[in-house]
């Protein structure tokens, strides 16, 4: 029953507490015959008598959803107030499919559509929005693979797809399994089931998808005969069935059960057989820990054709048929019920909402480029704001500059967004002319905000370079070497390479900067030489492109003397005498060399310099006119001068 009072709800959470310490106690085949099945009252509507149909929860409330026959609506019940209300009209005939929700939506995925025993499988899935009260049609089942009255569960937010049948009553029994991935709208095939089977419900547990019960329809002409006894159980990890020894096969074979997994165990319940006209009442439990049945006690009557709900310990069905073949629908009057089992908690969920779609960048603007040519782009479309998610249904470019710009989206529409995740839409510029072009890029939704409108915006004309450096400095802080740079635009930059050298021909890489991709307006970059070199360092920007690509910067000298050293005069003439100035702390040894520019060492010479400044006359006389590398050896280091000789 349903709570009509606190004090009623206060007695029943009593009882439950007593019966669920019995239940740890009790062994697994105890467990399911403790349970009682009690009718559901309600009050206002009745619901819409149906068979073939499904029931199935979205947020706090039930769905009776299909059904054989003329095109019901779908029926909503409250199971707080106990009231039904009628809802949307279903899009077409529906009828022989197993529901399933995900993300607050309500998936019909296999549907046969007319009438008995010719019933033809639809070519789409359908999706039920119940926070909007609306049908989608939804993406196209490959043709190959279109068929009815198969198993579906859900399992990490993709719908899988077991057994059916492609002729209605007539036959076409398959051991087809698909997975589908609503957010990507493509279809993969999974390895092949052991055996046909159809009028049966798919009930997940743990990875593992469970098939018992059903039968192949048409089989020697007739509809109920050919029941399958066996157990097949697919194991999604590894895409592999397997099938449980003959002591696991079910005890009453039957089609068109009811089934679940109620606290981790298969229950099947109800169904219909061969050589008699009325449906089964039994409930059937697998434990497939040990891969053996139980009977739990029978329900109020017998029922096929429907779909059951578990929530809080109980196990919740409605409408379906007690004949085999539809007859005697269970419609509003005393036969019309809810079920509820196992004396568990009142049902509970949380409320659908609505999700908003965003706009990640708000806009997607592209580089200059040249008439002809084309550059890419993104942006990403975002589900928040709400618990369901959002159908992608049209995405679309206008505006003046429309024919400059295409979608590069690579999946069909539509496609699902759940909430909280995002998608990325890619966008390609083309300008057939020099100058600004602007569009809009529309995403039409299911969503709360219904149309998501994305600015365009791009250039046609020739780019600037890659990355335009402004200024390059290198100064002196607190015994550090400060280099700073800034870009007037960047294309593509990946990062900046700082390169730091004793002599200006060899440098080695001494940190990198990331670059900020493409942008067109200044940015401004500092890094910080902790420990240059006594004398002068040589630093350079190595500036790499995302592809790899690079160039360097001029390069700037920096002088940093702990101990001072100049030289002069510099070009050196005339006599062909220069003069060294040091400071050092104390008395050493001065080291002085003259290199030409093959490297060769051309005059090495050594002398003792006092603590203090100290001058030292140094002669060049019998060398050749021309440039020279001067390097100066103190104890804290090197310092190499450039020194020109003209005689």
């Amino acid at each position: 029953m349903l709570f009509t009072s606190i004090e009623s709800f206060r007695m029943i959470m009593r009882a439950f507490t007593i019966c669920a310490l019995l239940w740890c106690l009790a062994p697994f085949s105890n467990i399911f015959s403790q349970g009682t099945w009690t009718d559901v009252s309600w009050s206002g509507t009745d619901p819409i008598a149906r068979t073939e149909c499904t029931f199935v929860q979205s947020g706090n409330r039930f769905y009776l959803v299909g059904g054989r026959g003329i095109n019901k609506q779908v029926m909503e019940f409250n199971y707080n107030t106990n009231v039904w209300t009628a809802r949307a009209a279903m899009p077409a005939n529906l009828h022989h499919f197993q529901a399933v929700e995900l993300d607050g939506l309500i998936y019909v995925v296999g549907a046969f559509g007319g009438n008995f025993p010719n019933e033809t499988p639809k070519s789409n899935i359908y999706i039920y929005d119940p926070v909007d009260d609306s049908w989608t049609t939804g993406p196209e089942i490959p043709l190959a693979r279109q068929r009815g009255s198969g198993g579906t569960v859900v399992y990490n937010g993709k719908i899988y797809w077991t057994g059916g049948l492609t002729d209605g009553h007539n036959g076409g029994w398959v051991t087809w399994t698909d997975v589908f991935d609503p957010k990507t709208n493509t279809w993969a095939k999974l390895a092949d089931a052991p055996r046909e089977r159809d009028h049966f419900q798919a009930v997940l547990v743990g990875d593992k998808i469970y098939t018992a019960a059903g039968r192949r329809t048409g089989d020697g002409g007739s509809s109920f005969d050919s029941t399958i006894a066996e157990v097949d159980i697919y194991d999604i990890p590894t895409d592999t069935w397997s099938t449980l020894p003959a002591s696991g096969n079910i005890p009453f074979e039957c089609g068109g059960a009811l089934a679940v997994n109620f606290n981790g165990a298969v229950v099947v319940m109800g169904g219909e057989q061969a050589g008699t006209s009325d449906a089964l009442e039994k409930v059937q439990v697998l434990d497939v820990s040990t891969g053996t049945w139980y009977m739990a006690n029978d329900m109020h009557r017998a029922r096929h054709g429907s779909q059951a709900i578990v929530n809080n310990d109980r196990i919740y069905m409605a409408a379906g048929s007690r004949q085999q073949g539809g007859q005697l629908l269970l419609t509003s009057d005393s036969n019309f019920f809810i079920e509820g089992d196992f004396s568990g908690s009142a049902p509970s969920g949380t409320a659908n909402s609505g999700s908003d779609l965003n706009s990640g960048n708000g806009s997607i603007s592209f580089p200059v480029t040249v008439p002809g040519n084309t550059s890419s782009s993104s942006d990403k479309i975002l589900a928040n704001n709400g618990n369901q998610a959002i159908i992608i249904t049209s995405l679309s470019i206008s505006g003046s500059g429309s024919g400059q710009f295409s979608l590069a989206f690579p999946y069909t529409l539509p496609v699902i967004l759940a909430p909280g995740d995002s998608m990325q839409i890619d966008v390609d510029f083309v300008p057939g002319s020099s100058g600004p072009h602007s569009a809009t890029l529309q995403v039409q939704h299911t969503g709360d905000n219904a149309t998501v409108q994305i600015p365009l915006s791009g250039t046609g004309g020739t780019p600037p370079a890659p990355v335009e450096l402004l200024d390059f400095k290198v100064t002196e802080k607190e015994g550090n070497a400060i280099l700073e740079w800034s870009t007037a635009s960047e294309l593509n930059n990946d990062y900046f390479s700082l390169e730091k050298s004793r002599d200006g021909l060899f440098y080695s890489s001494i940190g990198n900067v990331p670059g900020q991709g493409t942008s067109f307006v200044i940015q401004e970059y500092r890094f910080e030489d902790t420990n240059p070199f006594a004398g002068t360092s040589y630093y350079r920007l190595k500036q790499v492109d995302l592809d790899g690509s690079f160039e360097y910067s001029s390069i700037r000298e920096f002088h940093f003397n702990q101990e001072t050293v100049q030289v002069f005069p510099n070009p050196v003439n005339g006599s062909g005498e220069l003069f060294l100035n040091i400071n050092l702390e104390r008395k050493n040894t001065v080291g002085v060399q003259m290199i030409d520019m093959t490297g060769r060492i051309v005059l090495n010479q050594h002398f003792e310099a006092h603590g203090g400044e100290t001058t030292q006359q140094v002669s060049l006389n019998g060398l050749a006119n021309g440039v020279y590398w001067m390097e100066v050896r103190t104890p804290s280091g090197r310092i190499m001068q450039k020194m020109i000789l003209v005689q």
